[in-house]
């Protein structure tokens, strides 16, 4: 009997971590706005002294409402995080998830919807003799639908500075997955090349795959091109060309055409690949 008893308290406990896997992350108090909900993520049970680690910062838009990518396009700001941390933090990039097309008033743009996930690399510095720190940030976004509102909100995390930390496997994973989707480099094989023609870019592609039946689209980065445009997508023996209008504001004498060429494979799946060619 009591052999029974060890084994189903086993198994309850095995469930338990099952069920809820977000057993060491350090998740931030909700902040609820008219059009979103937000909060700080440590993927682990906290940080140690002079070593790099993750935050995450999760948005939750209401349906029919969108933030923006890092680069919006004809309308649109991108979403930031201020951070204010005491001592000698080095902050890295914001890394953001791919874009969707998103429209506000019939203009498209490039942004997120639904629920998404950003990441930022913090470099701590040596935190000898703390036990833990305040993990401070203005957050700031546009979010849109059928009228667009800004949004300021402070979000912080209390986290414990340790010897040694434990990862949450659940936040963990969902890094690992934005980390993997993140757009990739052309591939070898692929000649790229891109030159003006009026108020259009035509951006000419030689690659070996047959793109009769494919979607494609081209979100740009810079503001080299309009965003409410859609690309004119042509096929050619040994490869595809793109034709896409100039933004009207975008750098005087830009020499380098960037962005990220959007396309689906045989299964639906996404795929992003980085465009940064000469301008000829």
């Amino acid at each position: 009997m009591w052999m029974r008893k060890i084994i189903q308290l086993i198994a309850r406990c095995f469930l338990y971590f099952l069920i809820i896997p977000s057993v060491w992350g350090i998740e931030g108090n909700w902040v609820h706005r008219e059009s979103v909900s937000m909060r700080l993520v440590l993927p682990a049970d906290g940080i140690v002294s002079n070593e790099p680690f993750w935050i995450g910062w999760e948005i939750v838009r209401k349906k029919g409402w969108h933030t923006y990518w890092m680069h919006p396009g004809d309308v649109g700001v991108p979403p930031n995080l201020d951070w204010h941390l005491d001592g000698n933090f080095r902050v890295e990039s914001l890394i953001l998830p791919t874009p969707v097309r998103v429209d506000m008033s019939g203009i498209r743009a490039s942004g997120h919807v639904g629920s998404s996930f950003f990441i930022q690399k913090i470099h701590p510095p040596d935190l000898k003799g703390v036990h833990s720190i305040a993990l401070r940030a203005k957050a700031s976004w546009l979010a849109c639908s059928d009228v667009c509102l800004p949004g300021r909100a402070d979000l912080a995390l209390e986290v414990p500075v340790k010897k040694k930390t434990i990862d949450d496997q659940k936040w963990q994973k969902k890094i690992k997955l934005l980390l993997e989707s993140l757009p990739k480099p052309l591939p070898a094989e692929w000649k790229g090349s891109v030159r003006e023609i009026g108020k259009f870019y035509e951006v000419n592609f030689i690659c070996p795959t047959t793109w009769s039946n494919r979607y494609i689209d081209f979100f740009g980065e810079n503001r080299m091109v309009r965003s409410n445009y859609s690309p004119k997508f042509n096929v050619s023996e040994d490869g595809f060309s793109l034709l896409m209008e100039k933004a009207p504001w975008r750098p005087p004498e830009s020499a380098r055409f960037e962005g990220l060429l959007a396309f689906r494979d045989e299964t639906g799946s996404p795929l992003f690949y980085r465009i940064d060619l000469p301008v000829n």
